[in-house]
């Protein structure tokens, strides 16, 4: 037996107190009850959307329908400059010591548009309202310590280039005790340094040198096998769609 608790403060970001009208930074900021833990601009994606850049199931723009309901969110979890982001939620209570909780969310790649994949995009639990370790700038080297992990994320390649529907991600995480935010996007990963970062911004000008980088570290980011530059919209990044975030306590343990 499970108890949702999640579900009073806009798991699935059905609720928002506006609509993007434009293209403006800090979309999150439309759903009620979430926020940027960082200063970073995921997006806000709503069916009733009039602008159709972030207009849900709108195919011009590679916009898929939610997984539920009309609404979703989109991150760029890390690019090779650095640059990640990042959205927080509010648990309705905090998280007790000792109780396994089952936590579960919903991911789809963006698709042809994105020049790359990253794996390990997931969830992280808090004390704090900002966990990261700097509020700005928003990128890598600043916000990320080996004690900020992901406590639940994607396995292996499950979810990597997946455009065709939605993927579960699900696991199990043991309360610290007093956890009272959960934060969703890329965190440590062992395999990323500052210094890769800090070479790519010195080389990311020379196309030769930059692809001979992109190719070696191919394994921080993988390159789509079917990348398309020349559609409506393309970036040289990875991008997610998330919805459907949802924790649970697992009373039979």
């Amino acid at each position: 037996y499970y108890m949702w608790i999640f579900k009073s403060i806009n798991s699935d970001f059905e609720e928002y107190d506006n609509l993007p009208i434009n293209d403006t930074p800090d979309g999150v900021s439309y759903a009620k009850y979430w926020f940027v833990p960082d200063d970073c601009s995921p997006n806000y994606y709503h069916r009733d959307c009039l602008y159709p850049y972030y207009q849900a199931f709108n195919e011009q723009y590679g916009n898929p329908p939610a997984h539920s309901g009309d609404a979703y969110i989109g991150i760029f979890p890390f690019i090779w400059s650095g640059y990640m982001e990042h959205l927080t939620g509010t648990l309705k209570a905090p998280l007790i010591k000792g109780n396994k909780y089952i936590v579960t969310f919903f991911i789809r790649y963006a698709g042809n548009s994105c020049r790359y994949g990253v794996r390990e995009i997931g969830v992280h639990f808090s004390k704090e309202k900002n966990p990261l370790n700097s509020y700005t700038p928003p990128f890598y080297p600043d916000l990320i310590t080996s004690e900020i992990k992901a406590h639940v994320a994607t396995k292996s390649d499950e979810a990597l280039f997946n455009d065709s529907s939605w993927t579960m991600v699900k696991g199990v995480y043991l309360a610290k005790g007093g956890e009272k935010y959960i934060t969703l996007g890329k965190f440590y990963d062992e395999i990323i340094s500052p210094r890769l970062i800090a070479k790519y911004n010195r080389i990311q000008f020379d196309e030769n040198k930059k692809g001979k980088f992109i190719e070696k570290h191919d394994n921080i980011l993988p390159l789509n096998p079917r990348y398309n530059r020349n559609l409506n919209y393309h970036v040289e990044a990875p991008y997610y769609f998330i919805d459907d975030v949802t924790v649970e306590i697992d009373t039979t343990q």
